[in-house]
């Protein structure tokens, strides 16, 4: 296609980042506890007809075979569950019905002489029955990667059970920025603020809905932008009394020049595309701690990686040096979007690395 290739990269970047979620994470400083999840937020941004969906469905395409394999494996598994769960029904009712004979035989001794000639007491029977309670079969829960349109109450039960995170994924992504913006919607708005740390638990209690306990709140975004609606956003966040930073979190965020349009017709690079695949099918299920992560603990909940000794000094040189010139910067909304780039820079060098692991199979903390 005649469009940007920055298209193409930052959905790309941003899904990987929704992949590996919060299975790990990395510690950016030598001694502190910081840690960084490398769930990011990202856009693209253009006029229309300049591509920005048809790029951003090519770079998912990985993704969408991981949902398409994951779907089959929830469908085998579900039918399995049925056939199970039958079972287990089945052995649950005889049980039962042993249970009530051995309470009759009780209840009644002389009249009905069951429990004697070697079957089962009562009290045998009660073990018996919670023994098989404790092996009921688990209904199985779909690998989530990605959703489109849901409520933060959905979305909080598929997170439940997806503790990597998810990725949102919007075509318009100003509707949803301004959806937020709503009375009465502030609540999903301090959702997705939480959302975008990626590094804490979340709990929730609905009369109806009972007590969803989420273990990980970690949430991607990634959308289109058309640059007038964008401006007409950054107006109003700029005017706004409560400027909370909801914009300055979408950081992979490009706004290319033009491509000049030409005709184009070639054949796909298989060989690439192949291996792009690859690299997503071995993060979504790589073990970190194999792959050299430092293990979690008591102190820090996800097994993290860090800096060698040559990349420890570029991030504390590249640190100050932002830093400084945050400080002298006069416009707040300017100031505030480099702010976040302090877990940016640490979550673009954790998915670098480990998609360079992904292809050479070479092991351990983060390189210069």
């Amino acid at each position: 296609m005649p469009c940007p290739p920055d298209f193409v990269a930052a959905t790309a970047v941003v899904a990987l980042g929704a992949i590996i979620g919060a299975c790990c994470a990395i510690k950016p400083k030598t001694f502190n506890d910081w840690v960084v999840v490398p769930n990011v937020w990202g856009g693209n941004i253009g006029v229309p007809s300049k591509l920005k969906t048809p790029a951003m469905n090519a770079a998912l395409r990985p993704m969408d075979r991981l949902v398409g394999k994951a779907r089959g494996e929830y469908e085998t598994a579900l039918r399995a569950f049925e056939s199970e769960k039958t079972v287990y029904a089945v052995q649950k009712e005889a049980i039962e019905f042993e249970m009530k004979n051995a309470a009759k035989a009780k209840l009644n001794p002389k009249k009905n002489s069951f429990g004697s000639n070697g079957s089962m007491s009562l009290e045998d029977l009660s073990e018996k029955f919670k023994a098989h309670q404790e092996q009921a079969p688990q209904e199985p829960r779909a690998r989530r990667y990605r959703t489109n349109d849901v409520t933060i109450e959905k979305l909080g039960e598929l997170l439940q059970h997806n503790e990597r995170g998810m990725l949102v994924l919007r075509d318009e992504l100003v509707g949803l920025l301004a959806s937020w913006d709503r009375e009465g919607r502030e609540g999903e708005r301090a959702f997705f603020l939480e959302a975008w740390n990626g590094n804490n638990s979340f709990e929730t209690d609905r009369i109806s809905r009972g007590t969803i306990l989420i273990p990980n709140l970690c949430v991607s975004i990634f959308g289109g932008i058309q640059p007038d609606k964008l401006t007409i956003y950054l107006e109003q966040a700029a005017n706004a009394l409560a400027n909370d930073g909801m914009l300055q979190r979408f950081q992979v965020l490009v706004y290319p020049d033009d491509e000049p349009w030409e005709y184009r017709d070639r054949v796909p690079n298989k060989e690439a595309r192949n291996r792009v695949c690859e690299i997503f099918e071995k993060l979504a299920g790589f073990d970190p701690v194999a792959w050299g992560a430092i293990p979690a603990s008591e102190f820090v909940k996800f097994p993290h990686f860090r800096f060698n000794e040559e990349a420890q000094e570029l991030f504390i040189e590249w640190s100050t040096d932002l830093h400084q010139k945050i400080s002298k910067e006069d416009q707040p909304l300017m100031a505030q979007h480099p702010a976040k780039f302090a877990k940016l820079f640490p979550s673009l060098a954790l998915i670098f690395h480990l998609v360079d692991m992904a292809t050479s199979a070479t092991y351990g903390p983060i390189t210069k």
